[in-house]
């Protein structure tokens, strides 16, 4: 409940603004009037919808209140309308219950909160808070401009923030981060590159998500996307994820999982933490391998799209509306993906206005996660809200040809061979700038097989060593007490009327969990897994087996 400081710095922030009520009950409007006229500067009331948008367009609206049923035009078809010359307007919709539907449409359109029938004063003032926060933002900005002393307070909430988006990183798990996943079914196999693009707009991301391995053949995949912006869907957004993230974690230990408790704990916990005017999209699916089976849970967010090995294009769309409060029950829908080939799973970032007569057409042509990303990028220059999307792809391929490789672990060998393969490479007709970015990746990657693999040093000890001047040395020393070999494996085949190179690294070593690699990956300052770093920009996939010991690298090429 909102007290009276929390409303009289409301009021500072909405004196100076207008906000149009647009409801055809009198009654209902009349309570809208007298309720926010010691609020707003400005109160304009319509009894539909076209009497909203020909007042919108006559005064200068910074928050909209509508109804859905009225007569002359309903509430869905005027945002719509207004959502045309004013995109970023914050909008509360009041609708009833049961409008599911309705629900799903208005989240599509950009509505920024909801108040179910009947409502108190004290949940529209909640819901104004929340849906204001441009507003406040925009406000804060001016003010924040004016002295030196505020500019440096600025600074500090933006540190405050990054450490906050640290946080995020540390709550969102994946346990198949650059790993392929290996089913076995029957008495085939299959490989699985299940990858995340994961790109915040703003320092605090309204995203999350998770991908747990729940055994060797079944995944739990969870996509959320809290509806508002900034610290109240952040701090949802993050609890919430932690808790399924626990959930997992707790039964996995106890090993007495169950996907019909995980699916109902989640939602009731959901609904139960957030608050009376907060809304949480969100998408949660487990897959069986063994099985064939998706189960999928789907609050709201865009259609899951699905690929079978013919090609056909399968659209899941979401079968239940936002997670609130008042929420009673959930839909849980089972298919059957014996034939997947891939699948993507989106926030509304991807699956946005601009991109969705493309996105369909894209996923089908792509054959793998960055293919889809560039098209995006392509056809979207300035993405306004995070991207986030999850591309499962079957690993399958028949090769043009192949070309293999074996040596000792010695530096030398190592050196010679990244020779011997830029003159196959050449030889087989590969561009020029091509054949150099290849290397690069190659020579990265071996070198790592080797030191860190064949050797088994550390990167605490590289580090030591070339501080000291006496890596190469080290390096030349150990090789002679150790008797492993490197295996390097050069394949080049088609998929989705591209060409693909990919290039096998294997060594003798224990291997390592990649899961190690994140924290890097996150702060560009830390020089731990460099070349890791250095090829993820070159290739266009990079992932290893399970025991850390193989890496592929996929990259597009053409040839000449």
């Amino acid at each position: 409940m909102l007290n009276m400081d929390t409303l009289a710095e409301l009021k500072k922030i909405t004196q100076n603004c207008t906000v149009m009520c647009v409801e055809d009950d009198d009654s209902v409007l009349s309570l809208l009037h007298e309720a926010l006229s010691g609020l707003f500067k400005h109160v304009i009331t319509a009894k539909n919808g076209q009497d909203g948008i020909d007042k919108f367009h006559k005064n200068k609206i910074d928050l909209l209140i509508t109804d859905n049923i009225m007569p002359v035009m309903n509430g869905i078809d005027m945002i719509k309308e207004i959502k045309k010359t004013e995109p970023k307007l914050p909008i509360i919709l009041i609708t009833a219950h049961t409008d599911t539907d309705i629900l799903m449409e208005a989240i599509n359109i950009g509505v920024t909160q909801f108040i179910a029938k009947p409502f108190t004063i004290n949940i529209l003032f909640n819901a104004i808070e929340t849906a204001i926060q441009r507003i406040i933002v925009e406000k804060q900005k001016m003010l924040y401009q004016e002295t030196e002393l505020l500019k440096y307070k600025e600074s500090y909430n933006i540190l405050q923030q990054k450490l906050a988006l640290k946080k995020q990183h540390n709550i969102i798990k994946n346990d198949l981060y650059y790993k392929k996943l290996l089913i076995y079914n029957d008495t085939k196999a299959s490989e699985w590159l299940i990858n995340i693009r994961y790109e915040p707009h703003d320092i605090l991301s309204g995203d999350f998500y998770s991908i747990r391995k729940i055994a060797k053949d079944k995944i739990i995949i969870y996509l959320s996307d809290a509806m508002g912006k900034g610290l109240n869907a952040f701090i949802s957004n993050a609890v919430i994820t932690s808790f399924l993230n626990f959930s997992i974690d707790k039964a996995l230990k106890k090993n007495d999982f169950d996907k019909e408790r995980f699916f109902n704990d989640f939602f009731y916990f959901s609904k139960q933490y957030l608050s009376e005017d907060e809304a949480l999209c969100a998408v949660l699916l487990f897959i069986d391998f063994e099985k064939n089976s998706l189960e999928i849970a789907n609050f709201s967010m865009p259609p899951i799209l699905i690929e079978t090995e013919k090609r056909e294009l399968l659209k899941i769309s979401s079968n239940n509306p936002p997670i609130m409060r008042f929420a009673e029950r959930f839909k849980k829908d089972i298919y059957n993906i014996e034939s997947l080939e891939k699948m993507l799973i989106c926030s509304d970032g991807i699956y946005n206005e601009k991109y969705c007569d493309y996105i369909e057409n894209d996923f089908i042509n792509a054959a793998f996660k960055n293919q889809f990303f560039k098209r995006f990028t392509e056809r979207t220059i300035t993405p306004d809200d995070d991207i986030t999307f999850i591309f499962i792809k079957k690993i399958q391929y028949i090769p043009k040809w192949t070309k293999t490789y074996s040596i000792k672990s010695r530096l030398e060998d190592v050196q010679s061979i990244i020779t011997e393969i830029e003159v196959f490479l050449m030889e087989m007709g590969m561009d020029a700038v091509f054949i150099a970015e290849c290397i690069t990746a190659v020579s990265e990657m071996t070198m790592n097989a080797y030191e860190h693999g064949s050797l088994n040093i550390t990167y605490q000890q590289k580090n030591r060593l070339i501080k000291e001047g006496k890596y190469e040395e080290y390096l030349l020393d150990l090789e002679k007490q150790i008797d492993k070999k490197i295996a390097i494996t050069i394949e080049l085949f088609e998929n989705y009327n591209s060409l693909f190179i990919c290039f096998k690294i294997t060594d003798e070593g224990h291997g390592f969990d990649t899961s190690i690699i994140k924290e890097t990956m996150q702060d560009i300052n830390l020089l731990h897994y460099r070349g890791i770093k250095i090829v993820k920009g070159i290739v266009d996939e990079i992932y290893y087996n399970n025991s850390g010991n193989e890496v592929i690298l996929l990259k597009e090429c053409s040839e000449r």
